[in-house]
């Protein structure tokens, strides 16, 4: 028996039906009101429009007598009766013209109408049992232990993967739940086969969703790929105090601070003020200050300038160059030249990846790492800090020295 799929409107809304051809008038009525009927509404006191013409006809008129076929656009409405008389004789008017906008919309939906030409008959329970499920799921647990294959289920569904993480030589529990991931993903298919389920048009969007997701990324990596490399931050050298030191800069912090270790390392821990401590916050979370130095010269390149620092007790990075430090001096971060341009003139360049990197090893060395081995704990602050946390260098410093004294008793 064939199957007739046809759309329904009322001007305002819109909704898709699939009928034998042998649905009657009647029956049409009933299941069309369920969607669009309102108080009052009967079978008797409504029509169903075709091409500008009411379907009409004893009430057990099948669909085919009628004229309908598959793709058809009805539109609903109440009937207007032309008098009493005339409604007592069944004699209805003509529907009333429609005006032209509503005439161009119906156009618009007839035209937006997409019937799915095949609709899944029935479930192939191959795919979920029998001798076919058993050598696929085989042939894919097999594979289970390759990395690219890891990747694929991590991503389609985790629970594959949760499975065989926990149970890596249990076939019959991966083949279970292998099975069911089956089940869901052909029942999705079957929803989103069906244009009159509501949760599949919501599947059908997603699945544009993603879809325009991916699409997205793939132009990013033909035309943007410098999108997924990171990017090493903005380190400058300059001098504290006659002592060298990388200096991060950050125009997205408020402040300028400078490590508790590093105005120790510099010989600036007689100039903080004690009175000044408090709390700062950042994206890094929330860290105590002990003091503020109120004045150090900086030098850069061959040039001085005072600057002022909030000093922290626990920060990995000696020196952070802020906003308000930056706007002192009518700082330019320069990404064109690579350089920190101040405002008379001077600039010093970034460092390059390699220099940040080693920097950023050297500075989680601790003079304690000397001291576990046997050198005091004042000469490990001070070969460290003479070789710029150097560990290896200041070791062999110490040895070298330790092993002058020694010859010379």
């Amino acid at each position: 028996m064939a199957q007739l799929a046809v759309t329904v409107t009322d001007g305002e809304n819109t909704q898709y039906y699939e009928f034998s051809e042998e649905t009657s008038l009647e029956d049409l009525k009933c299941i069309v009101l369920a969607d669009f009927g309102k108080s009052g509404d009967d079978v008797h006191t409504i029509e169903l429009i075709k091409d500008k013409r009411p379907l009409q006809g004893p009430s057990n008129t099948s669909l085919k007598a009628l004229g309908v076929n598959k793709g058809d656009l009805l539109f609903y409405s109440r009937k207007k009766y032309v008098s009493s008389t005339a409604a007592s004789t069944s004699s209805m008017a003509q529907p009333p013209a429609l005006d032209p906008a509503m005439q161009a919309k119906m156009a618009e939906l007839v035209k937006s109408i997409k019937i799915p030409k095949n609709l899944p008959k029935a479930k192939p329970k191959d795919v979920f049992e029998g001798a076919m499920f058993q050598d696929e799921a085989r042939r894919i647990f097999s594979k289970m232990a390759l990395p690219n294959v890891q990747a694929h289920f991590r991503e389609l569904c985790p629970a594959i993967i949760e499975q065989y993480t926990k149970e890596p030589n249990n076939f019959e529990g991966f083949a279970r739940v292998f099975q069911e991931f089956l089940k869901k993903e052909w029942r999705k298919k079957e929803l989103m086969a069906d244009p009159t389920s509501e949760e599949g048009q919501r599947l059908l969007a997603e699945q544009i969703r993603l879809s325009n997701i991916d699409h997205s990324y793939e132009m990013a990596m033909e035309h943007n790929p410098e999108a997924y490399v990171s990017v090493h931050m903005l380190y400058v050298n300059m001098n504290i105090n006659g002592f060298p030191v990388k200096a991060f800069v950050d125009s997205g912090a408020q402040v300028s601070v400078m490590s508790l270790a590093c105005a120790k390392r510099c010989d600036l821990e007689h100039l903080i003020d004690r009175r000044f401590q408090g709390t700062v916050r950042g994206v890094g979370g929330q860290q105590n200050f002990v003091g503020k130095i109120h004045m150090c010269k900086v030098q850069i390149e061959d040039h001085f300038f005072p600057c002022y620092f909030d000093v922290l007790a626990d920060r990995d990075m000696d020196v952070l160059f802020g906003l308000n430090i930056l706007r002192r001096h009518q700082c330019s971060i320069d990404l064109g030249q690579n350089k920190l341009i101040f405002g008379d003139g001077t600039s010093t360049p970034f460092l390059g990846e390699a220099e940040v990197e080693a920097y950023k090893l050297a500075t989680g060395i601790s003079n304690q790492e000397m001291v576990s081995i046997g050198i005091d704990e004042a000469v490990a602050e001070r070969l460290l800090r003479e070789t710029l946390n150097d560990l290896p260098t200041a070791v062999q410093r110490a040895l070298d020295k330790s092993s002058g004294n020694t010859m010379e008793e």
